[in-house]
């Protein structure tokens, strides 16, 4: 590769990259903890017809990620492979999302077509956005120290979306609404889709790719994919990814009705939230120093044994024990929001291993 050995980054740079995540958590949290209930309690889907939805538009997301990587890799700009991407899907990524929550006056046949289509398209929008994104964090530097250090920031970054999302949505609404949930929900959505804008391209602005292939480098897609097999770091990040993304979307889009139906609270659920996301970044905020103490793969096996034990044990809580639930969740919260943060620096280090192995 061409590149300059131990990059530092400066801390703007870090900021900018943070806020990328920032944008992408204010889509991704509106969508699972809010797009269920906004479709059945608002639009008036039924909730089985709502799980398939998502069922079938997450399935097919897979493979789209897959293409999504190879198309990104292969991009070839003066701004670089990765940065052009966020440019190019900064506006698009709010506007979609923004007609995903808006409600048209449609027979219940026209209503599901409609989710279909604007649901698969802001998927595929935000994959085109957050493929690419994940990607430039491994060529801002080589320095697998400072790759842990923007992990940091840019988890922070996506926790605060997080706090914007989920704190504040559900008082949005009312405010807004006025009454009427689904006027609520589409403007406080076009504010959210106005901040998307602007973080991305701020994030496009202040990053910078550094670490770049040889210029008479080449390869094919049937090699790309024989080396990603072969690798075996990535594939068990891969299955360990799968099982995250799999408990975290459980455990989002549960929380919302979770409170409302049977705590009889809905609104205690944005303070909730809030109070696990400020956990979340503080785990984010202080995961470099512990990765340095524990190693990444020590740390990560006692954090996922953590919040495991810690999560399920909300089981056993009654509806009246509010305040085990917020320390539960609190110390659940703790050990989940470090494991993304080593997920995606340990991604990096899977490339530099296939690297180095083939």
């Amino acid at each position: 590769m061409e590149v300059t050995k131990n990059i530092k980054i400066k801390l703007g740079e870090k900021l900018g990259y943070a806020l990328g995540d920032t944008a992408a958590n204010i889509a991704w949290r509106t969508l699972t903890t809010f797009l269920l209930i906004s479709y059945t309690d608002v639009y008036g889907i039924s909730a089985a017809a709502a799980g398939l939805l998502l069922l079938v538009t997450r399935v097919s997301d897979g493979a789209i990620d897959v293409v999504m990587g190879m198309i990104a890799d292969r991009t070839n700009t003066k701004q670089g492979k990765f940065r052009p991407w966020i440019l190019w899907t900064a506006i698009p990524l709010g506007v979609i999302l923004a007609l995903t929550f808006t409600t048209p006056n449609l027979s219940y046949t026209g209503k599901l077509i409609y989710a279909y289509i604007t649901y698969f398209l802001l998927m595929f929008t935000y994959t085109a956005n957050n493929i690419p994104y994940s990607a430039l964090m491994g060529v801002m530097t080589n320095d697998d120290k400072e790759r842990t250090s923007i992990s940091s920031f840019r988890f922070a970054g996506a926790y605060l979306g997080g706090i914007i999302t989920q704190g504040f949505l559900i008082y949005l609404v009312l405010f807004l609404g006025n009454g009427n949930q689904n006027k609520g929900y589409q403007y406080s959505i076009y504010l959210f889709a106005i901040l998307i804008t602007v973080f991305l391209i701020i994030t496009y602005l202040t990053t910078k790719e550094r670490v770049k292939p040889p210029k008479d480098h080449s390869t094919s897609i049937l090699k790309d994919l024989s080396d990603l097999i072969k690798n075996k770091p990535w594939v068990i990040l891969l299955f360990i990814g799968f099982l995250f993304v799999t408990y975290n979307s459980i455990k989002q889009g549960i929380t919302v009705i979770y409170f409302k139906r049977y705590l009889n609270q809905q609104t205690l659920a944005a303070s909730y939230m809030v109070v696990l996301l400020v956990v979340s970044m503080i785990a984010a905020l202080i995961t470099s120093p512990l990765a340095n103490y524990f190693g990444k793969k020590n740390l990560f096996i006692i954090v996922m044994i953590f919040s495991a034990i810690t999560n399920g044990l909300l089981y056993f809580a009654g509806s009246q024990d509010i305040t085990t639930i917020f320390v539960l969740g609190a110390l659940s919260e703790f050990g989940a929001g470090i494991m993304p943060v080593l997920f995606f620096t340990m991604l990096g280090d899977s490339a530099d291993y296939s690297e180095w192995k083939n």
